[in-house]
């Protein structure tokens, strides 16, 4: 939906509400945390030291609901005391994607997500349950087609 989501600057008010430090490289992400979906997530707090390292002041915004949420909060806790910081935020099912939207430095999603941070003006890394495809390029285009550039085909292939 173009008209719900659209470029534009991040909301202060809800960086603050949020607890985020004001214009801070962010990456998001926005994911059913369930048990195929939910490694991504885990792989981006994994990689928020990494990240931590380059970027300092990096934050991971992770949105979504599911079976594997209270796994994912865990493991961005975890990963908070481990940087002594507050870096990654699980941030639960939301209502205001748009906004959030515009909060992102990146987004990593795929399907829908993918299409809304597109339609935002934000950079798309598409990563979930079925692996990551890299790059879209003319010998990766017909694999990226078939699965419409989302998450739709086994994770063995």
């Amino acid at each position: 939906d173009c008209q719900r989501f659209q470029p534009g600057p991040p909301d202060p008010v809800l960086e603050a509400r949020l607890g985020l430090q004001h214009r801070a490289p962010r990456v998001l992400h926005i994911s059913r945390f369930s048990h195929s979906k939910a490694p991504v997530a885990l792989a981006l707090i994994a990689a928020a030291e990494l990240l931590h390292e380059r970027l300092p002041d990096v934050q991971v915004l992770l949105i979504g609901q599911g079976p594997e949420e209270r796994t994912v909060a865990r493991a961005a806790e975890a990963m908070n005391r481990r940087l002594g910081r507050r870096a990654v935020f699980a941030l639960g099912g939301r209502g205001d994607i748009p906004q959030v939207m515009r909060l992102a430095s990146v987004v990593v999603g795929t399907a829908t997500v993918a299409l809304e941070a597109m339609a935002s003006g934000k950079p798309v890394v598409a990563a979930g349950k079925g692996g990551y495809l890299g790059t879209v390029k003319e010998e990766t285009l017909p694999r990226a087609e078939q699965t419409c550039f989302g998450d739709h085909e086994a994770a063995d292939r």
